[in-house]
């Protein structure tokens, strides 16, 4: 998703600083390897930053060939309505994150998941 510039910065708190882009030149390929390391680490790390039913679902009750990049964005969309954001945020958040399962749909024969 990184690589194809999927839309995940979804939360306010998911800040523009530090996060992998493909078109950026690094100053070296371990620089690179390392800034694109860290974001995927973070975006497997979703379900546990952001506890939840939609978290417990995907984390504890679904087996790992059961889950999918839909139930993992049900988390974001959970998250919407915790009390730390204004309207204008939940609003925000959620139309982002329509936007972000709307490009996993039509980039889905692209994505390749381990």
């Amino acid at each position: 998703m990184l690589e194809n510039q999927a839309p995940v910065k979804v939360l306010p708190d998911m800040s523009e600083q530090g996060w992998y882009n493909p078109a950026k030149k690094y100053k070296d390929d371990f620089i690179r390897t390392q800034t694109l390391n860290a974001c995927a680490n973070n975006l497997d790390n979703i379900p546990h930053k952001y506890p939840g039913v939609c978290a417990d679902m995907f984390n504890k009750y679904k087996s790992e060939d059961e889950r999918s990049l839909y139930d993992w964005t049900e988390i974001f969309t959970e998250r919407a309505n915790h009390q730390s954001y204004s309207i204008t945020e939940k609003e925000n958040i959620q139309e982002a994150v329509g936007n972000l399962v709307t490009w996993i749909a039509n980039k889905k024969q692209k994505l390749v998941l381990n």
